[in-house]
């Protein structure tokens, strides 16, 4: 959704001492979003960071919200006390389903842009270290 301006794309920052694996996706990524998947062990963390262009076709969406819950699932299987962090800009998409199915919850509940919830965070605890003020 780039076309004539700079940027896009997806970045974790994480500090030097934080060990982590990058987990390839599972199935194909569907060829419309960037994304980035990595798992924590020490900190028993699973981050997925989404990016969903604006405008996309509903069909669209439908293989959108498969690919994440393909990939948590396959990483919750592996790592199944894991906590999950879901982080990204979904657009218009529902993420009523992906909620359900992965127990995560939104911890941003106020606009950030406007009348809009740009970027949103999911999680799946209610660990004080996970939660906002």
């Amino acid at each position: 959704d780039r076309k004539n301006r700079n940027g896009g794309g997806v970045c974790i920052w994480l500090k030097n001492h934080i060990h982590y694996h990058h987990h390839i996706p599972q199935g194909l990524t569907p060829t419309e979003i960037e994304s980035l998947f990595l798992v924590l062990p020490k900190l028993k963390v699973l981050i997925g960071l989404i990016y969903i262009p604006p405008q996309l076709p509903a069909l669209t969406y439908t293989s959108i919200r498969q690919f994440i819950l393909v990939n948590f699932d396959h990483l919750l299987m592996l790592w199944p006390s894991f906590k999950i962090i879901l982080v990204g800009d979904f657009s218009q998409m529902s993420t009523t389903e992906i909620e359900s199915h992965c127990c995560i919850s939104p911890i941003i509940t106020v606009p950030t842009r406007g009348q809009n919830i740009l970027d949103q965070i999911f999680i799946n605890t209610n660990d004080e270290k996970f939660t906002t003020s």
